[in-house]
């Protein structure tokens, strides 16, 4: 099929510049509800794109959607600021805070001016449902711009992670956050780096097979090697991991810790002059009145099926828990997988077009 992918450049109140992607079919006008989908934690919009023909942006095209990327702040295609002198020690000062307080809002009001239309469905992946619940929490407002959400391995609550790495990096946040500062080192993965430098030379050797490449992608990546096509893996090689600042997988980490969905936690003295107390005050889920349809994975190493029911009791518009049938399925299996579109997709599209048809009736 051919694609057309229009480009924009939208500005948050304080001041990046972000990258939004509006794609369409030539020989097809988008009938049905606009769908906004945001990605996870060092990821681009391009992760839903990536298995083609039978990717999640491809369902919802052909389906007639009028389907919406958006790249939050330091991603591939986010990378500017409106003071091209900025530093970047300055540009990286965020969490995933700052991306659902800023970001998401100015996306959502950019697309529903854009298309004239009252609201808009949304879809996130990670911590593109992380951002979504920081966003209501804190902008109630939000709830009337939003028809339904629907969260791919939402990465909110966080203390029974399965993966071992994780965990024990969760364990010494405290001390990596402070080598970090001391270091002055606010990103990860900024530019050529190395991860992708290796992956490029190593899996284009004739010494080192694809079928090993793919393994160790899946075990950093999180997901199924039984679920990742040949054609898949050298573009997910070349897309992933994006960069990232450290803030926000340390914020991830004070969550795992925490047990809680909190703001970020500066220490004691820094949260007394930021918060009024000593520690980071919770989000307040109960403004979150948005249908919501949450999806997780049995062999999800990073968001665990204990975690998603804890956030589904806090949230009164709680629809469903989907549990994707494939007990091998993975996190990042949610946009890579090539069962993808059977497992998950199609009742994504389902749940749309019932929200859509409850809408046009309401009307």
């Amino acid at each position: 099929m051919n694609y057309t992918l229009d480009e924009f450049d939208v500005v948050t109140e304080d001041g990046y510049i972000l990258q939004l992607f509006h794609v369409k079919r030539l020989d097809l006008v988008p009938e049905g509800p606009v769908i906004y989908l945001q990605h996870g934690l060092m990821s681009s919009s391009a992760d839903f794109c990536i298995t083609g023909n039978r990717s999640l942006v491809a369902t919802l095209v052909e389906s007639g959607m009028d389907v919406w990327l958006g790249n939050n702040r330091g991603s591939f295609y986010s990378t500017k600021h409106v003071n091209s002198s900025v530093n970047p020690h300055t540009f990286w000062k965020f969490s995933w805070h700052e991306i659902g307080l800023y970001d998401i809002p100015a996306f959502i009001n950019f697309i529903l001016n854009y298309t004239g239309q009252p609201s808009l469905h949304y879809i996130g992946h990670s911590q593109g449902s992380t951002v979504f619940f920081v966003m209501t929490s804190l902008l109630p407002e939000f709830n009337k711009k939003v028809e339904s959400m629907q969260g791919l391995a939402p990465a909110v609550f966080m203390s029974h992670v399965k993966s071992p790495f994780i965990r024990v990096l969760a364990r010494f946040v405290n001390l990596l956050s402070l080598t970090w500062r001391t270091l002055h080192l606010d990103e990860v993965l900024a530019g050529d780096s190395l991860f992708n430098r290796i992956a490029k030379m190593l899996c284009q050797s004739n010494d080192l097979s694809l079928e090993i490449c793919s393994n160790i992608m899946c075990i950093v990546g999180g997901c199924n090697i039984e679920q990742i096509s040949e054609p898949v893996v050298p573009l997910v090689l070349k897309l992933s991991p994006a960069p990232a600042s450290v803030y926000q997988i340390f914020h991830f980490a004070q969550e795992i810790n925490s047990g809680r969905f909190c703001r970020y936690d500066f220490g004691k003295k820094t949260n007394l002059v930021r918060y009024g107390k000593s520690q980071p005050p919770s989000y307040d889920l109960d403004n979150v009145k948005v249908p919501v349809t949450l999806y997780t994975a049995v062999s999800d190493l990073f968001v665990s099926l204990e975690d998603v029911e804890i956030l589904g009791s806090y949230l009164v518009g709680l629809e469903e828990i989907v549990v994707v049938p494939d007990k091998k399925f993975g996190h990042m299996d949610f946009c890579w997988g090539e069962k993808a579109r059977d497992l998950v997709y199609e009742s994504i599209l389902e749940t749309i077009l019932r929200h859509a048809d409850k809408e046009n009736l309401d009307s």
